[in-house]
């Protein structure tokens, strides 16, 4: 069994049963001297050097076997990884009322307010060399769960590959990392073009081998020393947790048509719940309470009138195969 085991990995023992090194970090690629020298490196460059450095006991193996299998999720013909925004309900409806959904340039209207870009998203914006920032959308890639949930419960998911006819560029991290340390630092004293040139190599084109690179790097430094094989739920979760994502830039509007779906966190949906026993039992509710609760009563309506599916969603891994 050991032997058919180290075979599939591509090891083959033959009378002896000393393990040589995984052919792919015999390669040791000389370790960056400084953060410019490790960022003018390409992404297959980076992916060796974490390759390199990494020791699972079986020399390797289960590193290569999982960065395999994120860049096999990552190539976009299986439906595994996709492009996805957060909105909260009030916009979300909104989206699905008009059809159109707004960027903070086009001023919309959430929550009840007037939103438009920021100081720091316009500085942001001209370090990513934008040529039209009232054109670009700022979206997320996503395995499975709900997404970026500091920007709205509820998570949507664009058709794939579809997605990929607007999205034509990914960052490996959020852009206002740009304007926060240690890149605040390292940037401040360089000219404009330079600060472009650098953002512009920790960035690639989405669904290459250099996209497929950036989504294994970012899982694998969280689990490089695994000596176990990373499951779906893993990798969803290493590309994207919490407010730590790979940002994608949409060029052009979002057609409502572009909705695959949209998922939401059950406690939502039991907050809702909640509120809605209270008022049916005469108790007395918070203003904004009922207009949380409406707005998301709306947003079932109309998911369901234009026939999108609305999935709850607790965790990053696979639903129930039985289903």
């Amino acid at each position: 069994m050991l032997n058919r085991l180290l075979k599939k990995l591509g090891w083959h023992l033959g009378d002896s049963t000393a393990v040589p090194a995984s052919p792919m970090l015999t390669v040791s690629p000389a370790l960056p001297a400084s953060p410019f020298d490790y960022i003018n490196r390409s992404w297959d460059e980076r992916k060796k050097i974490l390759l390199a450095k990494s020791d699972d006991w079986f020399a390797g193996g289960f590193t290569k076997a999982n960065v395999d299998a994120v860049e096999f999720a990552a190539d976009g013909k299986r439906g595994y990884v996709h492009v996805i925004f957060n909105l909260g309900a009030d916009a979300l409806g909104n989206f699905l009322h008009s059809g159109k959904y707004l960027n903070a340039y086009q001023k919309p209207v959430v929550g009840g307010k007037l939103r438009g870009a920021s100081k720091n998203r316009r500085k942001v914006d001209e370090m990513l060399a934008l040529a039209d920032p009232e054109q670009v959308y700022f979206c997320a890639i996503s395995g499975a769960g709900t997404g970026v949930r500091y920007y709205g419960e509820y998570c949507v998911a664009l058709k794939s590959p579809d997605d990929a006819k607007f999205v034509k560029r990914v960052l490996d991290r959020n852009s206002y990392d740009f304007i926060s340390e240690p890149f605040k630092t390292l940037l401040r004293p360089l000219p404009t073009s330079q600060k472009r040139d650098l953002i512009q190599n920790m960035m690639c084109d989405f669904r290459s081998d250099d996209f497929k690179s950036m989504l294994s790097i970012k899982v694998l430094q969280h689990n490089a020393a695994r000596p176990r094989l990373l499951t779906p739920g893993q990798i969803a979760e290493g590309i994207l947790v919490d407010e730590d994502y790979v940002e994608a830039l949409h060029e052009g509007p979002v057609e409502r048509e572009a909705i695959l779906e949209v998922r939401s966190h059950p406690d939502d949906r039991l907050t809702e719940l909640g509120i809605e026993q209270a008022w049916h039992q005469g108790k007395n509710l918070t203003p904004e309470e009922l207009l949380w609760m409406g707005r998301r009563q709306a947003v079932s309506s109309r998911l369901e009138s234009r026939d999108i599916p609305h999935k709850s969603v607790s965790d990053q891994g696979r639903s129930n195969r039985w289903k």
